[in-house]
């Protein structure tokens, strides 16, 4: 065989060519212990306070079933998206079958958590299509118009 086969916690499989694992270093970070580590990605608005929204992560991996207090849970800021800021929540389990369960507990937790903190996420704002190809056309009275200045009509030609 040329390659090895490693699969991860989260059930992603990598093919790596044996020449890599031969000339460079490859650490486990699990092997020997059941300790595995899980990723949460959370995204919110540009606007957010960054230090909320680290705070509010890391309070929500606090109490969950099976999420270890060492190593502790950590928040990366990952970067800034096309309408977000980039968050990664870091946390520890002893369980890692449990993890899809763990990171729905901790999903539950976050949703619950921005709402109470007034911490908006990022959704895709998508434009309705019109009918007819055409662009909607969105037309104003002019000041001899007694049409209302805030009203407008939109015209499809």
């Amino acid at each position: 065989l040329r390659t090895t086969v490693i699969v991860t916690n989260d059930r992603i499989t990598a093919i790596v060519p044996n020449s890599k694992l031969v000339n460079q270093e490859l650490i486990n970070w699990s092997y020997g212990r059941k300790r595995s580590r899980i990723s949460i990605p959370a995204s919110v608005l540009p606007d957010s306070d960054v230090e909320s929204v680290t705070k509010t992560l890391l309070s929500a991996a606090e109490g969950i079933n099976h999420v270890l207090a060492e190593p502790k849970p950590s928040v990366q800021f990952l970067g800034f998206g096309e309408s977000s800021l980039d968050f990664r929540l870091l946390v520890w389990t002893d369980r890692p079958r449990r993890h899809p369960q763990i990171k729905s507990d901790i999903n539950y937790r976050i949703e619950r958590l921005f709402r109470e903190h007034r911490i908006e996420m990022p959704f895709p704002r998508r434009e309705p299509p019109v009918r007819g190809g055409g662009a909607l056309q969105i037309e104003r009275g002019g000041p001899e118009s007694n049409e209302d200045e805030d009203e407008a009509e939109a015209h499809v030609p």
